[in-house]
């Protein structure tokens, strides 16, 4: 998981939620990963400047450009895994740590810059809703560490038989993988012989 976009306590910008990152997760090897999340950092880099958004890291390493919402967030990284040239979900996933417990007051989940005040139900559908539109692959804090209720919710909200699941849109095409580079050198060969 690398992270590339960060919100909440980490970000003076509208986005409630703390960290999203990104997961390699259609490759063969552990550089092949390294390179894929490096290329998707690099190119969302470029799509948030072509936006005009700021592009300076925070102290976590990602991101923190001033985007309008959370759903804004997950839609910046579709668009810089894509810009990569990577299918998402197939070849780089989506990994999130709200840290819920920043937004939890009074027994509810408030979601200042969405306007509205979910309950631990609300809370596991709103993941539920966000994991099917997205390739969600693992919400680390996703509720607050006390609320046993909310994290049962969430749990049987993911396991159930028949719980939606991201499915790629046709909006987005697959792209064949790059071609490997193998560093030390040119990529051309001359022949002497």
């Amino acid at each position: 998981m690398m992270n590339v976009l960060n919100g909440g306590a980490h970000a003076d910008n509208k986005v409630d939620f703390q960290e999203f990152m990104v997961v390699p997760v259609g490759f063969g090897s552990f550089s092949e990963g390294l390179r894929a999340g490096v290329e998707v950092f690099h190119a969302l880099k470029k799509t948030l400047h072509d936006r005009g958004l700021a592009t300076a890291v925070g102290d976590e390493g990602g991101f923190a450009p001033d985007l309008d919402s959370n759903e804004a967030a997950l839609e910046a990284l579709m668009a810089g895994i894509e810009a990569a040239g990577y299918a998402p979900g197939e070849q780089v996933a989506i990994a999130l740590d709200p840290a819920a417990s920043e937004v939890y007051k009074n027994g509810a989940y408030d979601l200042e810059h969405e306007g509205r005040t979910l309950s631990s139900q609300e809370m596991a559908d709103y993941w539920a809703d966000m994991s099917s539109r997205y390739p969600v692959l693992s919400i680390e804090d996703g509720m607050d560490e006390e609320d046993w209720d909310g994290w049962k919710l969430l749990t049987v909200s993911h396991r159930r038989p028949g719980a939606a699941r991201w499915r790629r849109p046709l909006r987005h095409q697959h792209r064949a993988p790059r071609a490997r580079h193998r560093g030390g050198g040119s990529q051309t060969r001359s022949s002497s012989r």
